[in-house]
């Protein structure tokens, strides 16, 4: 049961807080309301999370607009959060959340980074427990003995077969949503359980121009090198891409539509861009197989995989 700290809204389409045109579909997804705030979890980086809880005594972890800045990051982390659900690939839910004043109030004595004109930010599934796995020791990330020593370490992680399948879901799906500036080891993380979660997906989208300027085309150059380190000599084997090629073909556009609410006005994201991205990726999927094909058989021209 929900608790009155933690209201799941089903929005409608008079609603005064969104645009009524930035994408033209049927809205039956939920929003979070969450009035309690825990605290900062980092003032360092870029997006400065901080978490709250439910009343249901469930923990959210909560990225809000800046001043001036990153309205893009929290479109990107909120579509690319439900893409990843819906293909599968092991990453938090993700959610809409309005932050009430009251955690504004507490937020501005720690920080006055946020917008508080915009009360809508994304709220991103906190697991207790999860840890980030730490890089293979005494190798800098930009050693040509990584492929090797990585492949060894994370295989001392006590990953099973599952685990590492979703490693090659990774590298097609963080691809497929032109996901750039994933060089941070520790966005791989693991349960108690062992299992891999990925996070930070805010740099998701990303073209040649400004930040709202649509992806127009793939180009397997950009995908030779490997967007995250922990990859490295991971991914060697062409045909565990199959299974994940499958899922992205079988995505329907309509039905993953229906999950995505609109897109809050605060955010100042520009009329159609999101019906406009999402045309883009399931347009091109078979353009992106093609090069993502050619760019790991240009990597393996060029590398021992093991």
């Amino acid at each position: 049961m929900i608790g009155n700290e933690c209201l799941a809204l089903r929005l409608s389409f008079d609603c005064n807080a969104f645009p009524k045109n930035s994408i033209n579909i049927l809205y039956i997804s939920f929003m979070i309301e969450a009035k309690k705030f825990v605290g900062i979890i980092s003032q360092y980086g870029s997006s400065i999370p901080f978490s709250i809880i439910c009343g249901n005594r469930k923990k959210w972890v909560v990225k809000a607009k800046k001043i001036g800045k990153n309205s893009k990051r929290l479109l990107s982390e909120y579509l690319s959060g439900i893409l990843a659900k819906e293909i599968g690939l092991s990453r938090p839910n993700v959610e809409l959340v309005r932050i009430s004043n009251n955690i504004f109030e507490e937020l501005r004595q720690m920080t006055d980074v946020f917008d508080v004109s915009c009360s809508f930010g994304v709220a991103i599934e906190y697991f207790e427990g999860l840890v980030p796995v730490l890089p293979p020791p005494n190798v800098e990330l930009s050693s040509p003995d990584l492929p090797k020593r990585n492949k060894e370490y994370l295989s001392g992680q006590l990953f099973d077969e599952k685990s590492f399948d979703q490693f090659y879901g990774l590298n097609v799906f963080s691809e497929w949503i032109l996901l750039r500036d994933y060089h941070k080891y520790s966005n791989l993380q693991k349960t108690n359980n062992n299992e891999v979660i990925f996070l930070d997906f805010d740099m998701a989208f990303r073209s040649n121009g400004d930040d709202f300027e649509l992806p127009t085309h793939y180009d397997y150059v950009k995908m030779i090198s490997l967007q995250a380190p922990f990859l490295e000599g991971i991914i060697t084997q062409k045909e565990k891409f199959v299974a994940w090629f499958n899922k992205l073909e079988l995505l329907e556009k309509n039905k993953l539509s229906d999950k995505i609410l609109e897109i809050p006005n605060c955010w100042g994201v520009p009329d159609n861009y999101t019906d406009s991205l999402l045309n883009f990726l399931f347009d091109h999927r078979k353009e992106f197989v093609e090069q993502f094909l050619k760019a790991f058989e240009f990597r393996e021209e060029t590398s021992e995989f093991d």
